[in-house]
This record gives structure tokens, C-alpha cells and sequence, in this order.
């Protein structure tokens, strides 16, 4: 079995479980949306497209991975993925019109030693690095 077939597996048999209940997504050892529990997401799909790696949630929230390596189940049943050489979560500002212009990134650019995160959007732009001495690049709890 190819590794891309055997992360289609892992992926398919993670979504098929996680698609029922709502998830903090931890990036870097960064919880999206600040704390746990605070903007927990609810998987609906997903697509390996190659080298990325495409999530997505309820509402427009989506989460890219590029070149997610090392795609596994932990104990109890949640996504870790190791490696990434970078990953962009974005969704539309809360409250507001769903365009382009209300759109927000937070880029997470994998330098091995250290984070470089960028955010895009209306409000909260900006960019700022992390030490990263490992553990999962991505986790989905």
C-alpha cells in the first residue's frame, strides 16, 4: 500500500468518527482560537491533493496542510500529523458578511527550531515566531 493510500485510510477512518463531535485544532502546540474549548471544529470533509492536505469544518473554516508527513491515530482515535513544512488555517471573520475582504489566515510556517505565524484579515494582522522543539506539528483532539 502507497503511503498516500495508507493516509487516504487513516484520514477516512479518523473522519468517519471525528465528523460527529466538535475538536480543538492545535497547531505548533497553538490552540486555534486561543484556549481549549474556545473555537472547537467540527471535521465534514477531507482531500489529499498530493502534497497538501485539505480539512475542512463546518461553517467556511478550513484547514491546509502542505506536505504533511508521518499521518497517524493516536490512543484515542484523534489526528496527529508530525511534519508539515506549513499549514494555513482560515475562515471568515466571526459576525461579519462572508467575503473576501472578511476572510482571515493564520499561516504557521515550520522552520524546524522555531514558528513563523502569520495572520491575515481585517482586525487581527500580523506576524510573530515560536520555538518549536517538537511533538506533533498538528494535532486534532
Amino acid at each position: 500500500m502507497s503511503v498516500a493510500s495508507q493516509d487516504t485510510a487513516i484520514l477516512s477512518r479518523w473522519l468517519e468518527t471525528a465528523r460527529q463531535t466538535h475538536h480543538d485544532i492545535i497547531i505548533a502546540g497553538e490552540t486555534i482560537g486561543g484556549r481549549h474549548g474556545e473555537a472547537m471544529q467540527r471535521p465534514v470533509a477531507f482531500q489529499l491533493l498530493g502534497p497538501i492536505l485539505v480539512i475542512r469544518f463546518d461553517g467556511t473554516e478550513r484547514l491546509t496542510v502542505s506536505d504533511p508527513r508521518d499521518i497517524q491515530l493516536d490512543e484515542w482515535s484523534r489526528l496527529q500529523i508530525s511534519r508539515a513544512s506549513e499549514v494555513r488555517y482560515g475562515h471568515h471573520y466571526y459576525g461579519r458578511p462572508q467575503t473576501s475582504a472578511n476572510w482571515i489566515e493564520t499561516i504557521f510556517r515550520n522552520h524546524i527550531d522555531h514558528v513563523e505565524i502569520i495572520t491575515t484579515g481585517p482586525l487581527l494582522a500580523g506576524v510573530r515566531t515560536i520555538p518549536f522543539h517538537g511533538g506533533p506539528f498538528i494535532r486534532i483532539n
